[in-house]
């Protein structure tokens, strides 16, 4: 299930985890000393064109986990458009105890893109490679290159990629052309 800002708002009160992570992410986007965050993100924020979903650990990994983003790409990349031109969808997870590295979190995300890959209802875009390994692959779902970014409470050292509990950034790639 994907929500507007609104109906995260309205539907996770103060001390649930939803409403935590929420804010939190609120907090970072906002802050104006940062260097970081990026601009589309900011803007597509202040103008109400992201659409959040939440998983219930930082196990990116996990099938039911998998199949919700499946779920909500499905539903959100069709309606894309139309939530304006700083649209994205945001992956928040629950702050977990115990916080990963780098390399698990790297490791994690890539499982779930590859099992987001295998859920994939249609075919991989003919003029994109599958190898990730060369300049011009993109991740894709149902026919839509997308820029994904990932923020780990592990990310320290690169502040721009750092949160408190895992957030990722779904981005049709439209949005930057």
């Amino acid at each position: 299930m994907v929500f507007l800002r609104r109906e995260v708002l309205a539907n996770y009160r103060e001390g649930t985890w939803q409403h935590d992570a929420f804010s939190e992410f609120t907090a970072i986007l906002l802050d104006e000393a940062a260097i970081f965050p990026c601009i589309y993100a900011t803007k597509g924020y202040k103008s109400e064109e992201h659409l959040y979903m939440f998983i219930d650990s930082d196990d990116l990994s996990d099938p039911r986990h998998i199949k919700a983003l499946a779920d909500n790409l499905s539903y959100y990349l069709p309606r894309s458009r139309h939530l304006g031109p700083n649209t994205s969808l945001v992956l928040l997870a629950k702050k977990m105890k115990d916080s990963r590295t780098v390399e698990e979190y790297n490791t994690l995300f890539w499982k779930m893109l590859n099992g987001l890959a295998k859920l994939d209802p249609k075919p991989w875009p003919s003029n994109i490679p599958r190898d990730i390994d060369t300049a011009e692959w993109r991740l894709c779902f149902a026919g839509e290159p997308m820029f994904t970014a990932i923020q780990t409470p592990a990310h320290q050292m690169r502040k721009s990629r750092y949160s408190p509990a895992v957030t990722i950034a779904f981005q049709p790639k439209w949005v930057f052309e």
